[in-house]
């Protein structure tokens, strides 16, 4: 299920959940669910879920005590210290651990190998902390009930850094010694953290190095999960917090959910925001469970919600008393004074100043966290000044904001990239462009030590529509891996648009779900190509590189050698593997409403439409119902035939091969049905289609061509400036970029008979070029061709390579 799916199913079902909860907790409250759950389910076998959290810490081997700290407003607070003794190292300064929303120190320990458990097998002396309103937390006995039962709830993430944050800080720096610590913040423990420095900036002495994961300041660009208290918000404000003030939020013990798997799965996959179930261990959701939620006050939540309305400007206030429509309402009629002029001494909550932050910060995200998302995360790096260097992104959908903390494998964050390349004996790098206009992009390398040599020129693989780096290291035995095999050094690049190229460095956040999506394949290759091939030759020392381009790989290089002819000298060769240059020949009827519908609405209806990504999803749950996806992948996406297809693979392809583009370079695909048989191929038309053109003719529009290009037809893309050593593969098989197209590609750019390799087989279709279950002859043809070495074509030779 895709990311905009995901996201009408959360609002739709936003209200029943809310429901469904608080009638689970009520039944909760008075043991039933607990006695059905025991009665018809049987019991869990972890141990681990009924551990404490000295248990939890000392049967890995590790010491442990427990420290009290009075905080100077009553509250008793419970922290915990960890450390390996024969690893300890006391010259290391202290690691200390802010929880994180909803949680308690336990978080950071439920598994071994994650979290805190590193810090204290490296040496470090580990502090786990915690905060009001957690199962941690005592009141001051002095107090009678009432009064304990309101204080206890009376808090904001505020409170939690400027005082708890703060006194247990000077807790450890007395019990250690020392005069700095070393801070890890997840979620919340980032934001109480941030809230402290803001009020109290001598506090930043007092931290060496900090770490940020998923960590935010606001709540303004999450409309999601804050939808339903910023309206309870924005109409009761402060009154509704007086209504319910002694509700302790959210403090449940849920371990009974590891009994019913596929109701928990797809509630935090569809729900909750965790994206997909790669990263989680259900069979640990016992544990998980057990400490998780630990408490939060309502007003928490309301602070969050406010942050709606004042934190992306930057300013994030306190706690506003006077917010909401009810108390403005009882204000304008006398019948209630300005809390916040008695709280605060004036009208306004005072500002939490993001100029007075000055540490040293690290900041990790995730492509997959919809609960900070990339808007927040460049907003604070903005606010901070946190230097480049200093973000690092975790380039992948299905790593949730959850998995921050709960993860099966410690820092798995890319089953596609890294981890599959290295676990079959390869070595890897990632690198990181920035383009001239503005686009970061990360791109991969590999090779095999032991067969690299240093002579050869590095192959380059351009990513194919949809598509990303991952894919070609998806399967063992094809696509870049038979280079690597052969001693090259294979460099896997990405385009703007997907997955490893939706960040900006220039674009206002505000306007992030709009300009990076404004493309076509023009701008994949004139910009995204030539400044990554150039990236690649200023690394590697080489003066060229060969090329391996599948599909709308091989377009982007024609639209770059089109429009810099000077590339052609940066090329040794190149490879086509079900390369277009237009789609004119494709008739399928597939293409009849896109067509249609373009050549009446034309542009119009791409500025309608153009936020969003098209086509970034997850479809490996395909792979749970083989005999549908085979009738899908046959009947409605060409694939033609099973035979060179590995079903059982298709879970694999799915979290890769649909990693995005935008509507406008399907649309100039179209348009290629129009200039591109007859003609030279076009940059996209802006005027293009039946209502842009009737608009322009009554003067109610301007040309959009003249104001871009300077001429009222766009520039051609012309193909005499293509000049290299090129060979191409097509396949009878294709349905999609058809014989026709290949001939005309062929006729265009002057490719001799012996450089044109046809696949004589009607069952090896486009995608085959990509997933196939054993090599095939182009697998050892391309790698010769690279070398220079004239091999026989067998086309029809795939099991016995």
């Amino acid at each position: 299920m895709g990311f905009a799916s995901k996201s009408r199913l959360r609002s739709w079902f936003l209200l029943s959940v809310v429901l469904a909860a608080l009638s689970v907790l009520v039944l909760q409250w008075t043991g039933v669910v607990g006695e059905i759950i025991d009665t018809v389910l049987p019991k869990t076998s972890d141990p681990d879920e009924f551990k404490d959290i000295e248990e939890l810490i000392v049967s890995r081997g590790f010491n442990f005590s427990r420290h009290h700290v009075s905080i100077s407003d009553g509250f008793r607070i419970e922290i915990h210290r960890m450390w390996r003794e024969e690893s300890r190292n006391s010259s290391l300064l202290p690691i200390v651990f802010g929880a994180h929303l909803l949680g308690i120190s336990n978080s950071y320990v439920m598994d071994a190998d994650r979290n805190a458990f590193p810090y204290a097998n490296a040496g470090f002396d580990v502090w786990l902390l915690n905060d009001r309103g957690s199962r941690y937390c005592e009141e001051d006995p002095n107090l009678d009930p009432t009064q304990q039962a309101r204080r206890r709830h009376d808090f904001t993430v505020v409170d939690l850094g400027a005082i708890d944050l703060a006194e247990q800080l000077d807790y450890i720096l007395r019990e250690t010694g020392q005069r700095k610590v070393n801070y890890v913040g997840v979620s919340q423990g980032a934001t109480k953290l941030f809230a402290l420095l803001a009020k109290k900036p001598s506090y930043n002495r007092k931290i060496a190095k900090a770490t940020s994961l998923g960590g935010y300041r606001s709540g303004c660009y999450n409309h999601q999960a804050m939808f339903l208290p910023s309206i309870l918000s924005q109409a009761f404000g402060d009154f509704f917090f007086e209504m319910i003030s002694k509700t302790h939020l959210l403090n449940r013990d849920i371990s009974f959910i590891s009994r019913i798997p596929k109701p928990c799965e797809f509630t935090c996959v569809n729900i909750l925001g965790f994206q997909s179930d790669y990263y989680l261990n259900f069979s640990r959701f016992g544990v998980y469970g057990r400490f998780f939620p630990a408490g939060t006050s309502l007003k928490n939540l309301l602070w969050m919600a406010q942050s709606w309305r004042f934190g992306c400007d930057g300013n994030m206030r306190e706690f506003d008393y006077d917010h909401g429509l009810i108390p403005r309402l009882l204000m304008k009629l006398g019948l209630r004074s300005s809390k916040n002029l008695e709280k605060y001494g004036t009208t306004e909550p005072p500002i939490l100043d993001a100029k007075n932050i000055d540490i040293d910060l690290k900041m990790y995200y995730s492509d997959g966290d919809i609960l900070v998302p990339l808007e927040e995360t460049f907003k604070i790096q903005k606010d901070l000044n946190v230097p480049g260097k200093n973000l690092h992104r975790i380039p992948d959908w299905r790593f949730s904001h959850f998995n921050f903390v709960i993860r099966k494998g410690p820092h798995a964050i890319d089953e596609h990239g890294e981890e599959l390349i290295v676990s079959r004996g390869y070595n890897f790098s990632r690198h990181e462009l920035v383009m001239t206009d503005g686009y970061r992009i990360e791109i991969h390398r590999m090779w095999q030590e032991k067969a690299r040599n240093t002579s050869l020129l590095p192959v380059v693989i351009g990513a194919h529509l949809f598509g990303t780096s991952a894919i070609y290291v998806s399967d063992d035995h094809v696509n870049a891996f038979p280079f690597a095999k052969a001693g090259f050094d294979v460099w896997l690049l990405n385009d703007r648009g997907t997955r490893f190229g939706n960040k900006h460095s220039e674009i206002d956040p505000e306007k992030y779900s709009y300009d990076p999506h404004d493309f076509t394949v023009i701008e994949h290759g004139v910009i995204d190509l030539a400044e990554q091939l150039d990236y690649i030759l200023w690394e590697t020392g080489h003066e060229k590189v060969n090329y391996v381009g599948v599909s709308q790989g091989a377009t982007k290089l024609f639209a770059l050698l089109s429009k810099k002819p000077s590339y052609n000298r940066k090329i040794a060769k190149a490879l086509s593997y079900g390369g277009y240059r237009s789609m004119c020949h494709n008739a399928h009827t597939k293409f009849f409403l896109p067509l249609l519908h373009h050549s009446i609405f034309g542009d119009s209806f791409l500025n309608v439409l153009r936020p969003g990504h098209n086509l970034d999803m997850d479809f490996s749950s395909i792979t749970r119902y083989p005999k549908i996806s085979e009738f899908v992948c046959i009947h409605f996406l060409d694939c033609q035939s099973m035979h060179f297809f590995n079903t059982s693979r298709f879970g694999v392809y799915g979290r890769a091969i649909n990693a995005g583009t935008s509507r406008k370079n399907l649309k100039w695909m179209v348009q290629g049905r129009r200039f591109g048989c007859d003609s030279e191929m076009m940059e996209y038309d802006y005027d293009y289609g039946l209502l842009p053109r009737l608009l322009t003719n009554l003067g109610l529009r301007r040309s959009k061509n003249l104001e871009k290009y300077g001429s009222l037809e766009p520039p051609s893309l012309d193909s005499d400036n293509i000049k290299i050593d090129l060979k191409i593969y097509y396949t009878d098989g294709d349905a999609l970029v058809q014989p026709e197209e290949t001939f005309k590609l062929q006729k265009d750019l002057n490719v001799p008979d012996k450089n044109l390799h046809r696949i004589p087989d009607w069952r090896f279709s486009h995608y085959n070029f990509i997933m196939r279950k054993q090599p095939h002859a182009i697998d050892v043809h391309g790698p010769n061709f690279f070398k220079g070495i004239e091999s026989e074509w067998n086309p029809m030779m795939s099991e016995d390579v």
